[in-house]
This record gives structure tokens, C-alpha cells and sequence, in this order.
């Protein structure tokens, strides 16, 4: 008998065909499922990558060395962000619970800092800590004066205050007996080199002080903020200032001594 095998060989190839496209289908969801979980991988390695560090306004190595501590300057790089961010509840909470109330409030912004100075008295038995420096409020301002009073509460640096610096003069109101006539000589000083008056500026000096010397060149203040007024003794006082002058964006920093001749306070040094 005699058997026709061309239906049977198309019959075969027909079947292959079949099994080949049945074994593709079913093998095309295990491919693309790799490579969705790669590309989602991929995705969040490329968001971590570009997520921004946080801004750092003054860097620790820069005080090595000096008087101001590491954990005093974490805390300013924080108390700055805050301000930059708006977020009111982090910045006040970084303050101490009886520091004023207005000063816990955002208002004003610090785009830049630098140059800051602890001016601390060992005698002072409130363990404030003045720390004083320069901020940029914007980009467009220049620097300003500014004092933040540090102390510790629960183990922890805190804000206890902040004063920024409002014009050449110190306001006098805000003290009494020998503090105020020495801060009425400082104030004097700061009128006469605005006015560029070298003999008003001389007579604030005992007799041939070489710091009794106003400059022809010398140039006006625009800002001086007293950072820290050590209790005055008998016959001696000294306080340190910041200040900045006409023209210049950064502050600047000098200890006034003063002496009392004949029951009289005097200007005896800048330095």
C-alpha cells in the first residue's frame, strides 16, 4: 500500500510553527518584567544623585583653633536654614524657652555669613556667650552686624537672644552709671570720625595716646555694635565692638580700653 507523506510533512511543519510562536508568547511578559524593575531602579538611583546636601553657612575647619565651638557653629548653619526655608517651628526651636518671644520670630532672611567672633567674659555668671559676625540678608545687600547670644540649656547650645546692629551710635538708653559714660565716649568717637573732626576725637583720649589720632583718610562708620561690656573695675574697662565702615561689606572688630583719671573716664586704646 502505498502512503502519501506530503500531508503528514505539512502537518508537521504546521505543528512546529504553532509550538514555536505558543514558546515566544509565553516567554515575552518574563523579559519585559526584568527590565521594568530595572528601570525603576534606575529612577531612584538617578533621584538620589541629583537630591541637593544641605547649605552650609559657615564651615567648621574655618574656627579651628578658635574660641567658637563646633557645636556652636552646627547650630547657627541650622538656625540659617531655617530662615532661608521659613520653617518657623524649626527656628524656634532652636532657641531657649525664655529667650524673647519676638526674637523666635522669622524676620529677616540670612543669605550669607562669615567672620564670626565669641567674645565671652569669664566673670560673667549669666553663661551667655556672645558670638558676633557679619550676615548677608540678599544678594543684593551688603553685610551687616549682628549678634546672637548662645547659651546652654538641657546640654544643648541654644539662641538666647539676637541683636542686629541699627546704625553707628549705641543706644544709651539701654544702660546706667559707669557703663553709660563709657558708652557716651564710644558714641562720641563714632560722631567725631563720621565728621572727621581729629580734634573732638583727640580730647576723648588721655594726653598722648597714640590711639588719639584721627586719620585724614579715616572713613565714616556706618555700624557699631557693642559685643561685650566686661563689668568696669575701679580704674579699667574694656569692650569689644563691631563695626563697619563706609564703603566696606565686611565687619570688623576692635576692644576699646578705657581708664578713669581723676574721678573721669577716658578712651586709653583701640586695638
Amino acid at each position: 500500500m502505498k502512503i502519501n507523506t506530503v500531508p503528514l510533512l505539512a502537518v508537521a511543519v504546521v505543528v512546529g510553527v504553532l509550538a514555536t510562536g505558543c514558546g515566544t508568547s509565553a516567554s515575552a511578559p518574563e523579559q519585559n518584567g526584568p527590565k521594568a524593575v530595572n528601570q525603576t531602579d534606575h529612577q531612584t538611583e538617578s533621584a538620589e544623585v541629583v537630591a541637593e546636601p544641605e547649605k552650609v553657612y559657615l564651615k567648621k575647619e574655618y574656627y579651628e583653633g578658635s574660641r567658637v565651638e563646633p557645636e556652636q557653629i552646627d547650630l547657627l548653619n541650622e538656625l540659617f536654614r531655617a530662615q532661608q526655608t521659613d520653617d518657623t517651628s524649626a527656628y524656634a526651636a532652636l532657641f531657649t524657652q525664655d529667650a524673647p518671644e519676638a526674637d523666635k520670630q522669622i524676620s529677616f532672611q540670612v543669605d550669607k555669613a562669615e567672620n564670626f567672633d565669641l567674645f565671652r567674659s569669664e566673670s560673667d555668671p549669666t553663661g551667655i556667650n556672645p558670638l558676633g559676625g557679619a550676615i548677608r540678608e540678599n544678594a543684593a545687600d551688603g553685610y551687616h552686624s549682628i549678634l546672637y547670644k548662645l547659651k546652654q540649656e538641657a546640654g544643648q547650645w541654644r539662641v538666647a537672644g539676637i541683636e542686629r546692629a541699627d546704625g553707628p551710635f549705641v543706644d544709651e538708653e539701654r544702660y546706667a552709671n559707669d557703663e553709660l559714660e563709657i558708652v557716651k565716649l564710644i558714641n562720641a568717637s563714632t560722631k567725631a570720625q563720621i565728621a572727621g573732626d581729629a580734634d573732638a576725637y583727640r580730647k576723648l583720649f588721655i594726653p598722648n595716646s597714640n590711639s588719639g589720632v584721627l586719620g585724614v583718610d579715616a572713613p565714616p562708620i556706618e555700624e557699631l555694635q557693642i559685643m561685650d561690656m566686661q563689668p568696669p573695675s575701679a580704674d579699667t574697662a574694656i569692650v569689644h565692638v563691631h563695626y563697619r565702615v563706609e564703603g566696606e561689606k565686611n565687619v570688623r572688630s576692635n576692644a576699646y580700653v578705657f581708664v578713669r583719671q581723676e574721678g573721669k573716664w577716658m578712651m586709653y586704646d583701640i586695638d
